[in-house]
Parts: structure tokens; sequence; C-alpha cells
């Protein structure tokens, strides 16, 4: 008996440890550099170099709500009047903010990071972490996806748009560490070397979640820089923040405590037939429409993939009322084109051996994260890809069904809804 309750108890300490094992280089953290500001630089050429205030309201009794990095090395601060600011910098330009043009550059940026990621989380309007592939996570990997990304920002968005970039195996430590190098800068903090890290930054407020308040409050269990958080144990830090406090100290020692989304392992879609339509022809239109769709969203997710199945129910008429199951699957090159991977559903399809339908379904799987710009299909159109992902824009503005290009048999437009729809993504 004490053999299986040790046992237990060891398995349980495992198991935990194992769910938050350390993985350096798990998590790019991207922190724009004065975002407002600097968005204000690039659409005004004369603000340029120049230290420019953003406020919500631009009388004397107005604050500052963000500044330039200008603005900043000649002491305006978050909060300041503005009034007290032109008083100590004259030449301040101060602009009145403007969300909407924000925002705008925030989702330009989500779609720049898209690009290098299916794992991007916004924290903010300014700040972004990806989940890095267990290939990319060594040094060199994700300083050239740090290097390819500051660089993809200044070509779409432009010279004024920075953003500094940490790399740790935690999101707490990934973005201290997007911290350490501003402006524009770019910083690794490995698990075996973060004592020394935290013993150089003097200012405990530096790290995000503890401001002056908190500082005060912690400063009385002696806890007065970022290395007594890091050197306190977890009861100190427990008995300090309550419930945090224990959070606070497997952040600090790079462990993963964020539950991570699992990746999408399939993409499909299914229909159920109406009884007036539940025949081979029907279904096999239907399929066609659900392999489009299924394509389409594998390009909207940077998706490729590498198994294609089919699937179709049939009733028999029997005193036991049966259910007939027919199931095919074909291994294919990575792909998310909507030609290749209708041609191959529709092959798979056309062995389905029953009759009457009420089921059919089509299902992708093996995904591989797409960066590819371009694709070959597999029935030799190379310009496939390329249209397709015009199909995709114009639907996107104007409706899902406003353009399609059909290369197969289409169910009539006089069928008024003929079918119950539902999709899957897992």
């Amino acid at each position: 008996m004490l053999w299986t309750v040790t046992s237990i108890l060891l398995f349980g300490f495992c198991s935990v440890q194992w769910c938050y094992m350390v993985k350096d280089y798990k998590y790019l953290f991207l922190d724009m550099d004065a975002f407002f500001a600097s968005i204000e630089q690039q659409e005004n050429k004369k603000w340029r170099h120049h230290p420019v205030a953003i406020v919500h309201h631009a009388g004397p009794s107005g604050s500052i709500i963000a500044q330039s990095y200008e603005a900043k090395r000649a002491g305006i601060y978050t909060g300041q009047r503005v009034g007290e600011a032109k008083k100590s910098l004259p030449c301040l330009a101060i602009v009145s903010s403007r969300p909407s043009l924000y925002a705008h550059y925030h989702r330009r940026i989500k779609h720049i990071l898209d690009y290098f990621s299916p794992w991007v989380t916004p924290y903010s309007i300014d700040e972004f972490s990806i989940v890095l592939a267990p290939q990319e996570r060594n040094a060199s990997r994700a300083k050239s996806i740090a290097h390819n990304i500051k660089k993809d920002i200044a070509r779409e968005l432009g010279e004024c748009i920075t953003g500094s970039i940490g790399v740790a195996s935690n999101t707490f430590l990934a973005k201290i560490a997007s911290k350490i190098k501003k402006p524009n800068g770019f910083f690794i903090i490995k698990n075996s070397v973060s004592r020394e890290i935290f013993a150089n930054i003097k200012d405990i407020t530096f790290l995000s979640g503890i401001n002056k308040a908190t500082a005060l409050q912690l400063a009385t269990f002696g806890l007065k820089t970022p290395l007594d958080m890091w050197s306190a144990s977890a009861e100190k830090l427990r008995a300090a923040m309550g419930q945090s406090g224990e959070r606070w100290y497997l952040n600090l020692h790079g462990y993963d405590t964020k539950k991570i989304h699992e990746p999408t392992k399939s993409v499909g879609h299914s229909r159920v037939l109406a009884p007036e339509h539940r025949n081979y022809k029907s279904a096999r239109e239907a399929l066609v429409e659900l392999s489009i769709n299924v394509a389409r969203r594998l390009r909207a997710s940077s998706l490729k993939a590498q198994k294609i199945e089919v699937s179709a129910k049939s009733s028999i008429l029997s005193p036991e009322n049966t259910t007939k199951r027919y199931h095919a699957y074909k291994t294919v090159s990575p792909t998310n084109n909507q030609v290749a991977i209708t041609t191959i559903a529709l092959a798979l399809f056309k062995k389905y051996p029953h009759s009457n339908p009420y089921h059919i379904a089509i299902t992708t799987s093996n995904l591989t994260h797409c960066r590819s710009s371009t694709q070959l299909s597999l029935i030799g159109d190379n310009k496939q890809y390329i249209i397709d992902k015009v199909v995709d824009s114009v639907n996107k503005k104007f409706g899902i069904d406003a353009l399609g290009v059909y290369n197969f048999p289409h169910k009539k437009s006089t069928i008024k809804n003929p079918y119950t729809t539902g999709g899957s993504n897992n």
C-alpha cells in the first residue's frame, strides 16, 4: 500500500514537472516601439526624428498618453499635462490620437506575423506573441525569424515603424527580453543565465505586472529588486502576492504556465443531404462545394494538407434500418489547391459502392504550415494558386459566394437550401 501511494505521488509530481517543463526559445515576443507616436511620424514626414506626444485632448489640461523616443529622451512622460510638457519642451508636437489608424496598423502587423507562424497571439494593440515551431527553437533560427519580421515590418509599414523582439521559454520572460534592448532591439533570455539578467535590472517595476503601488507592497516583504523576486521561494512569493505568487515563481524561472491551444490537426466539412437530394449526383455536387470550402479554409490558415479523406453514409431499407458507411483516403504532396483537392475527393468518391447517400464529408489532415507564396498544382496548373488567392480575396470582401472558380459540376442555383451544413476545425 505504501509503495502504491508513493508511486502515485511520484507520478503526479513528474506529471506536473512535465507540464511545466522549461524549453528555451519556445516563445518570440514582439513589442512595438512607441507605437502610436511612430505611426504618426510615419504618416507625417515633418514629425520624423522630432519629439511627438499623443493626447486625447490637445488643450493645456490634457494628458499625454504616448510619446516618441525623441520626446522620452527630453524628459516627456506618460500622464504629463500638455501645458507642462510644452513649457519644458516648446518644440514638442502635440498630436490628437487616432485609434482607428492605430488599429489599422495593428491588423497589418498581425497579417505579417501570420506569414511566419499560425500560432500568433495579440496581447494588446502593440504586442504579439508567437509560439515557435519545434525546429525553430534554437538561437540561430529564432534570431533569423526576428530579423525577417523586422525587415518585413519596415518594408510593408515604413521606416518609422519598428519593434523590439524577445525570445525565451515563456511569454513572461520573452516580454521582458523584448524590453531590454529597446528600441528596435533583440534579446534572448536563456533560463541558465536568467539570474545574471535579473541581477542587471535594478527597477522592480521593469517586470511586467508590477506598478509603483505593488512595488511598495512587495518591499515590505524584502522584495525590492527583480533579483529579489527571482531568488524568492514560491512560498515567499505566495505570502507576498497571494495565489498569484506561485505563478510568478514559475514564470520567473522559465516554466511555461500558458495553456496553448493545440495546433489544428484537421480541416473538414460535412453535409446531411435533404431527402429529395439523397442520390449520387447531388452528393457529388455537394462534395465539390465542400472541397472548395476546405481548400479556402486551409489557405486562410496558411496550411497545406497531406492526407485527403472522403466519407459517406447511406441508409439501407431493412427491419434493422442499417447504415452503410464508406471511407476512402489518399496521401498526397502538401497542398491547399482547390482544384487538386476537389479532383482527389471526386476520384475517391467515384468508388462509392452504395446508393442513396444521406451524408457526405471531406477531411484534410497531416497539416503542415505554409510559408511559400507559390504552389504547384497536382494537376499541372501552376497558376491555380494565384487564382485561388484572388478568389479568396474577392469573397472575403464581398461575401463568400461572390466569386467562384468551378472546374467541376456544381449544384444548380435553382435548388434552394437543399443541405444542412457542418464544418470542423480540430
